[in-house]
């Protein structure tokens, strides 16, 4: 996905342009190293078709080639497309509001690249759905406060049958449709993983959180 974008990118700047740009005026207007714009280049030229041209470090398009030229159809491997049919999932039923707006953008460029896919039509995506049978619905609230302790690393307050105490919060997980809270419990001095549906209330605390250090979490859900 990132370097379907950047080869987008950089297929524009060369067809806006009138005269070379050299490689540090691309790493510049790219944003990434020197390697990834020689291995761009290299991919636009010899993959794609492009009538790019080089003397030393300045590429550009040849005229008039270039006028009629256009990116073939981008092809997405498996595991390519599995990625970008679960984020059009994940991102198309976030209700109106504040977050959808920011997440618009990103959610019109994931649709980019299943429209480049060959063959697919406009709208042909939205036959694609992706559903978790038993998702458990958590409370907007909880959500919140306790995405913010994660990210922000404070501890918590938390309420419910067999749970109740004072957590630093670790990770934040999201398995087989259901929440998942890991986190250190003070008072028992050990380490839980919580399903967000069982907490019955959830309170930031003006205390920083302990990390404990793992290589990985304990995402037992996967097992």
């Amino acid at each position: 996905m990132y370097r379907l974008t950047k080869l987008q990118r950089m297929h524009e700047l060369f067809c806006a342009r009138r005269t070379p740009i050299t490689i540090d005026g691309l790493m510049q207007e790219l944003g990434c190293s020197r390697a990834t714009v020689l291995q761009l280049t290299e991919l636009l030229r010899e993959r794609m078709g492009a009538p790019l041209e080089h003397h030393g470090a300045e590429y550009h398009y040849r005229r008039p080639e270039a006028d009629d030229y256009t990116l073939p159809a981008m092809w997405l491997n498996a595991a390519e497309l599995d990625t970008v049919l679960q984020l059009q999932a994940l991102l198309g039923p976030i209700p109106p509001g504040p977050l959808a707006q920011a997440l618009e953008p990103l959610r019109r460029r994931v649709a980019r690249l299943v429209d480049l896919q060959p063959g697919v039509s406009g709208s042909a995506w939205r036959r694609i759905r992706v559903s978790e049978p038993g998702a458990r619905r958590v409370q907007p609230a909880h959500m919140a406060a306790i995405a913010q302790a994660v990210l922000s690393r404070l501890r918590l307050r938390l309420e419910g049958e067999f749970i109740a105490g004072e957590y630093s919060p670790q990770y934040l997980f999201h398995c087989r449709g259901r929440w998942l809270l890991d986190a250190w419990h003070h008072g028992a001095e050990a380490r839980r993983t919580i399903a967000l549906e069982e907490i019955a209330a959830a309170g930031l605390l003006d205390k920083p959180a302990v990390d404990i250090e793992e290589d990985e979490p304990p995402f037992a859900c996967l097992f």
